[in-house]
């Protein structure tokens, strides 16, 4: 028998479930902190990490001193704004083919 997604998750079947995720973790320390308090505070349930954004390896300090927070990657395959570049995670000689041969970024 097929279950609803809000049984799987231990609600009952008519129950209205919301779940909140709290998106660009590791963007900058100011997302970085919202993203901590807003779960450590009940308002928001898991995250995704951001990996190559300026904030991200704090993002990761944040998540390995508290293991009960779930999260997931935030895969980011554009960026939003021309002015604001990132490079990729690994070493860039790694992954010539992801970057932009004119500027060396992603």
């Amino acid at each position: 028998m097929d279950r609803l997604s809000s049984e799987q998750l231990g609600f009952a079947p008519d129950a209205r479930v919301l779940i909140v995720n709290c998106d660009d973790f590791g963007m900058h320390d100011a997302v970085n902190t919202a993203v901590v308090e807003s779960i450590e505070n009940g308002i928001a349930s898991s995250c995704s990490l951001m990996v190559p954004c300026p904030a991200a390896a704090d993002a990761m300090r944040l998540l390995r001193a508290r293991p009960h927070i779930p999260f997931g990657i935030h895969l980011a395959l554009i960026r939003d704004s021309p002015a604001y570049r990132w490079g990729p995670a690994a070493a860039k000689a790694d992954v010539p083919s992801l970057l932009d041969p004119y500027t060396d970024e992603l």
